[in-house]
């Protein structure tokens, strides 16, 4: 489970799933980091290395399995405590981490990726699984845009990753954003050669299909005015774009704003979510074995034997 708020869709069960721990700092919206601080309180346990390593990227092979136990659908933010595509993570074990979400017994969770690392994740899923928009539209993938510059850097990169569903997250907020250009432009994705290769997208408007909205949490927050959150829903709504305003401070303290989660923004609470466009099908070739080990462990982490067969436990039969 997780308490993260625009997980919370309706009809599934808000997840969180972290094969991968860990990042580096990349932007300003990096300075005040939630993970690195949670990451910290765990160092030492639950397989985080030892303070001052508790957020270096690590890979946890005893958590590559997990979506094969979860019986019921889920929306899943993938690695949420690190950047799935961060630089020191090689294809190898994304390639793995995208054989357990694009398996047939996995199709029923939505599996929502959000990285600051646009152009590795444009190339990646570009180069190894280009018909995604396709086949595997329970797979949503996204950036997480602080500032304009962020946004004029990462969104370009997103519209040209092939995905049935994109997404923003503008979280923390540190100042007004202008999203239009992207919101009203239909930009189909190419996913191959051919000139009738192209995916199409689940919504008529916008190369942006949702947008979360949040201002920093903390101890060291960031302020920022609600003027640039009303912005962002003004921006949505005229797109015809879902908007979630996950968090905002709210000015009813006398020495420092108190940060409301799910407030009321001009009388209404801000909680839409895109419509998922469905399932899509198994494609031509898709993973018929699941790889249990990750290559970023090296030799620090083996797979026990009693982890294997609980492993194939929780499948049901060992992978063919």
């Amino acid at each position: 489970m997780t308490k993260i708020e625009w997980v919370a869709r309706p009809g599934t069960t808000p997840e969180s799933w972290n094969p991968i721990t860990g990042c580096s700092k990349l932007s300003e919206g990096c300075r005040n980091c939630y993970a690195e601080r949670m990451a910290l309180r765990l160092a030492g346990r639950f397989g985080y290395p030892e303070a001052p390593h508790h957020f270096d990227v690590t890979g946890h092979t005893d958590k590559l399995a997990v979506p094969f136990g979860w019986r019921t659908p889920r929306t899943v933010f993938v690695c949420s405590m690190g950047d799935l595509f961060h630089e020191r993570i090689p294809w190898s074990d994304l390639q793995r981490i995208f054989d357990v979400m694009v398996y047939e017994k996995n199709r029923k969770h939505t599996f929502l990726l959000l990285t600051k690392r646009a152009d590795r994740m444009q190339e990646f899923i570009s180069s190894r699984l280009p018909e995604l928009p396709r086949h595997c539209q329970h797979i949503w993938v996204g950036v997480s845009v602080e500032n304009q510059q962020a946004a004029d850097e990462r969104i370009p990169t997103l519209l040209r990753t092939p995905a049935a569903v994109r997404f923003v997250s503008c979280e923390p907020l540190l100042g007004e954003v202008d999203l239009q250009e992207w919101l009203y432009e239909w930009r189909p994705v190419a996913w191959g050669p051919g000139p009738d290769d192209w995916a199409c997208d689940a919504f008529e408007n916008g190369g942006i299909h949702w947008v979360i909205a949040s201002c920093e949490s903390g101890p060291s927050r960031r302020p920022v005015h609600a003027d640039a959150f009303r912005s962002l829903r003004d921006q949505c709504q005229d797109a015809g774009v879902p908007f979630f305003l996950k968090q905002i401070a709210m000015d009813n303290h006398p020495c420092r704003p108190k940060v409301v989660k799910l407030p009321e923004l001009d009388g209404k609470v801000w909680q839409e979510w895109p419509s998922s466009p469905g399932k899509g099908r198994c494609g031509e070739g898709g993973p018929t074995r699941v790889a249990w080990q990750l290559d970023i462990l090296g030799d620090k982490e083996k797979e026990t034997d009693g982890q294997r067969k609980e492993k194939e436990k929780v499948e049901g039969g060992p992978p063919v």
